[in-house]
């Protein structure tokens, strides 16, 4: 069915199954007005919806490619916002080129005239635009897709300048703070944590605006992960203390579940077992699957994201010295190598923890399956992350370095890395 629509090829996948459009609804947690929509191309489902169709329907993967398909083409805006997408990308592309002829800066200028009345076709414009960029940042990593999320930043943050029902106000100033999110994201995948700190701050602001207790949460979670990663937990449970008085507030079980989740990677990080294995089981008993009316954001709390955390914590506490049992640490870490390839940037994260886990375990095999994957999904990714995960796996290697297959891993990690000197130079 390549050549059909996503809603057309949903249309004729669910026909063929033999199922009603309530009927299907029912199965993946979606309503039937809203099979409805998407089957006359009016609508897209979220990616966790798209999952459970592709698997009630039995369709291998054809449907999440059709998705991904519609995701690019819908990013392709008409009118006035296509228009600003591509007069704000020029603008920042001049702002920050040196070289840049003082004629196109002029023309610029005088495109890039102010908006009028911005109607919920623009912000929805906005968050389209957002979702094609989540998908690339997961596919392609922070460091090859930030510059692209900046200029969409500046485009969206134009539609400020226009006037706006109160409604509007607050949607848009939503949008903005989940643009600034990815903008911080992504931005400190290429290393600059101090800009990316910034850049939270400017998304907090918006989120305050706009009243949502669940992208305050996205963001401080979001930020609070960054700074744990870079080993800087005390700020980190500073953020998640802050967290907690939003936690009073009546946000979603899947966002209360990310709270715990990031917590407990917190934790880990300092090591501290008790807190974080405490905040671990709370996340699994709490968590609930995203509906389909739940915010983007929302829709990558998923079982797997969580399995992902709960590994990631477990190596976390490992490396920490901390004692942890083995088969939760692997079996975690397993799940999450498990993703679809269009999450290229987290599977090689999650394949080069369980490298690293199993050569410190003494698993080498295994080890050597799971550094093979890493190697070859980080080559096509631009992320310090997943270069300071593969720097991990050259460092567990050192009571190995015997066995060849290990030596031609280590070889092709530092081949990587030579993309990344400063890691190169400090980690291995």
């Amino acid at each position: 069915m390549d050549r059909y629509t996503f809603g057309e090829a949903l249309r004729r996948y669910r026909q063929q199954a033999g199922l009603t459009q309530t009927c299907l609804a029912k199965q993946v947690g979606w309503s039937q007005s809203q099979v409805c929509r998407a089957e006359k191309n009016q609508t897209l489902p979220s990616p966790h919806i798209v999952d459970r169709l592709d698997t009630v329907l039995g369709t291998g993967g054809k449907l999440r490619e059709l998705y991904r398909q519609a995701i690019m083409d819908r990013s392709i805006v008409g009118g006035r916002a296509r228009r600003r997408l591509v007069i704000g990308a020029a603008g920042a592309a001049a702002a920050t080129a040196a070289l840049t002829p003082f004629g196109l800066t002029k023309l610029i200028t005088e495109l890039d005239t102010k908006p009028g009345k911005v109607t919920h076709a623009d912000v929805t414009a906005i968050e389209d635009v957002t979702r094609n960029l989540y998908l690339r940042d997961l596919q392609l990593g922070g460091a090859s897709v930030h510059q692209m999320v900046l200029a969409t930043l500046r485009w969206a943050l134009g539609f400020l300048d226009g006037s706006f029902t109160p409604d509007i106000r607050q949607r848009l100033h939503r949008a903005i703070a989940m643009l600034a999110e990815l903008a911080a994201w992504t931005v400190a995948d290429t290393g600059n944590l101090t800009a990316a700190s910034g850049l939270y701050r400017f998304g907090l602001q918006h989120a305050q605006i706009a009243g949502d207790h669940g992208m305050l949460t996205h963001l401080i979670t979001s930020w609070a992960r960054i700074l744990t990663h870079h080993r800087r937990s005390r700020d980190a449970l500073t953020l998640m203390r802050a967290a907690t008085l939003i936690r009073r507030r009546a946000i979603p079980p899947a966002g209360a579940a990310l709270l715990d989740a990031t917590c407990a990677l917190t934790h880990a990080r300092a090591g501290n077992s008790t807190a974080c294995h405490r905040y671990l089981d709370r996340a699994e008993r709490i968590f609930r699957a995203p509906q389909a009316d739940d915010p983007l954001w929302m829709q990558y709390v998923t079982e797997t994201q969580l399995a992902k955390d709960t590994g990631t914590s477990l190596f976390y506490l490992a490396a920490a010295g901390s004692r942890f049992p083995d088969d939760t640490l692997l079996d975690r870490l397993s799940e999450v190598t498990n993703y679809p390839d269009s999450m290229t940037r987290r599977k090689a994260m999650a394949s080069a923890q369980l490298a690293a886990a199993c050569y410190t375990l003494g698993d080498v095999e295994r080890a050597n399956h799971a550094a093979r994957q890493a190697l070859t999904l980080a080559s096509t990714v631009r992320s310090v992350r997943v270069a300071e995960a593969i720097a991990t796996v050259v460092e567990s290697t050192s009571q190995h370095r015997r066995d060849p297959e290990v030596q031609d891993i280590v070889q092709d990690a530092h081949r990587i890395l030579a993309r990344y000197p400063a890691i190169q130079a400090v980690r291995t």
